[in-house]
């Protein structure tokens, strides 16, 4: 039986343009202490190396991490509030307990391009910012 999923979780999920996107998120609050380059995100993710400068350029824009002030081309896991951090906390939890479910979410959801995905998740965090 599926886990009913909480509307903000499912808010969240929908924003996604695509898993690495998630798995970055995942893999840089899993290590917040790590300091992580595009090299390194890169063969986590399993992604070009340009993939992943894009995943963590647009998760530094929309506050999930920021560049290490002393090197500039390494990234830490750094909400810019403490109720993302509590949402990431809980889209966590929920993915790791329904890896299946949300995956499929997001690939369902990912069929209206690219582009036009990331701008959507951008436009979700605009949204959450300004409430």
């Amino acid at each position: 039986m599926m886990e009913s999923m909480p509307s903000d979780i499912r808010r969240f999920i929908l924003a996604m343009p695509s898993i690495p996107y998630l798995e970055a998120i995942l893999m840089l609050r899993d290590k917040p202490e790590r300091a992580w380059d595009a090299n390194a995100i890169a063969k986590y993710l399993y992604v070009t190396e340009d993939t992943a400068r894009r995943v963590i350029m647009h998760l530094c824009s929309i506050g999930i991490c920021a560049p290490v002030a002393a090197c500039s081309d390494r990234y830490i896991y750094q909400p810019e509030s403490a109720c993302l951090d509590e949402l990431i906390g809980r889209v966590t939890a929920f993915y790791s307990r329904n890896l299946v479910q949300v995956t499929n979410i997001i690939h369902a959801n990912s069929d209206s391009g690219q582009s036009q995905k990331i701008q959507q998740f951008a436009d979700a965090f605009k949204l959450r910012k300004e409430e």
